[in-house]
């Protein structure tokens, strides 16, 4: 084990990160990742994925809770925190988990399943890691060809304003002093940063935070940050695609900005150089993204032609608020909306849209196209109606088409 990763074990040794109980996190589900490329599982056996840096595994147990049909391993170069991992994983009864101590710079101690592993988390670890590259370029080694890896990374421009905090806080005390002498001096000057460099920005909290996460933010051992040209590079040195963001609208000229003759313009640039005017303007402390290996590419849009032949799902990252009226009899339903991930709910109007959403609310099974367009007709819509609603909530992200 190098010198790094030593220290960055020892700090996360004494500071397991992260804290608290397991939660569901977006961006985990195996079938909507796997829809997102081209290339598909030609088998029917059990779908592998491995968390590369799982920590204490709150978010991989909440994984394996919702998803007990796939085998789930977390590795980390944290003992501390492995153990509390396996050990919260027995209490629940989870079967389809299991976590192991590993460097990421070798993968020494990763049993890689026959084919290689289906999906890789890597969720604010590869920044941490003494060479990125090397890290990443072992995670495309392992992952299958259909395989894609949800990656977060830190981005430089988001996260300027906690960088200024930070090297302020290593002017007072070089962090080449122990953490417990520099802990209570730096929240000293982060209560200051909230009234300044940190007023009404994402980095509000900070002073709030417990200890773990306090260290993992601003005193962290070793870290790196990615602009848009640097992660671009990062991902074409390990020989992987770009295949989209985790939420493409946070990245979408057309979503962001609403003036026509500044959206010409915008749409005349290539997408990376859109995507770095964006991570100049609004405020993207994480890079999230779907990668996959150099020979897959992102999936082509649903043909109309044959959409009444696919299978479909309600994407697992949305929600639904329906709010009815008792009335004498019968209920009527007020009001009908979705939300994807955190965003604002939507509301949806009357209609056949509304009728397909509320077929939807209970839906937890795959259900073929042309189920949804015989019960659309049935409700008095035609089958080019039926069809275009189909492709409405496929736009919309409440269905998605899985492999």
């Amino acid at each position: 084990m190098d010198k790094t990763t030593l220290a960055v074990k020892n700090m996360y040794e004494k500071y397991p990160y992260p804290s608290g109980a397991p939660m569901m996190r977006a961006g985990t589900d195996v079938n909507l990742l796997l829809s997102y490329v081209n290339i598909y599982r030609e088998n029917s056996e059990a779908v592998h994925v491995l968390d590369a840096g799982c920590g204490r595994g709150v978010g991989l147990i909440a994984a394996a809770i919702l998803q007990p049909d796939v085998n789930f391993i977390g590795a980390d170069i944290n003992t501390t925190a492995v153990n509390d991992a396996r050990l919260n994983a027995k209490n629940r009864g989870l079967t389809n988990i299991r976590f192991i101590e590993a460097d990421l710079m070798t993968l020494e101690g990763i049993e890689v399943p026959s084919g290689g592993f289906d999906v890789i988390y890597s969720s604010g670890v590869l920044h941490h890691l003494s060479e990125p590259l090397t890290g990443l370029k072992n995670l495309e080694k392992v992952l299958a060809p259909h395989g894609v890896i949800s990656l977060m990374v830190y981005g430089s421009y988001g996260r300027q304003a906690l960088y200024r905090l930070i090297e302020g806080i290593d002017l007072m005390l070089p962090n080449e002093n122990e953490i417990e002498e520099r802990l209570p001096f730096a929240r000293l000057l982060t209560q200051v940063a909230n009234q300044t460099v940190f007023k009404g920005n994402y980095w509000q909290n900070t002073s709030t935070t417990d200890d773990i996460e306090f260290v993992d933010r601003c005193l962290n051992v070793n870290e790196v940050s990615y602009d848009i040209n640097s992660l671009w590079q990062l991902i074409e040195e390990a020989q992987m695609k770009f295949i989209r963001w985790d939420d493409p609208e946070e990245w979408s000229i057309n979503k962001l900005f609403d003036n026509k003759q500044l959206n010409d313009k915008l749409s005349l640039l290539s997408n990376k150089e859109q995507y770095r005017i964006i991570e100049r303007i609004f405020e993207r402390p994480k890079l999230e993204l779907v990668i996959s290996k150099g020979t897959n590419y992102p999936r082509s849009p649903v043909p109309v032609e044959v959409i009444e032949g696919l299978n479909f799902c309600v994407s697992p990252e949305v929600s639904f608020s329906v709010e009815k009226r008792n009335l004498n009899g019968f209920q009527r339903i007020e009001t009908l909306s979705f939300k994807i991930k955190t965003k604002e709910s939507q509301q949806i109007g009357n209609g056949l849209l509304a009728q397909a959403a509320l077929m939807l609310v209970d839906q937890n099974t795959l259900f073929l196209g042309s189920e949804m367009i015989d019960a659309l007709i049935e409700k008095g819509g035609t089958k080019i109606e039926s069809i275009a609603v189909l492709v409405k909530l496929l736009s919309l992200n409440i269905i998605y088409c899985p492999h």
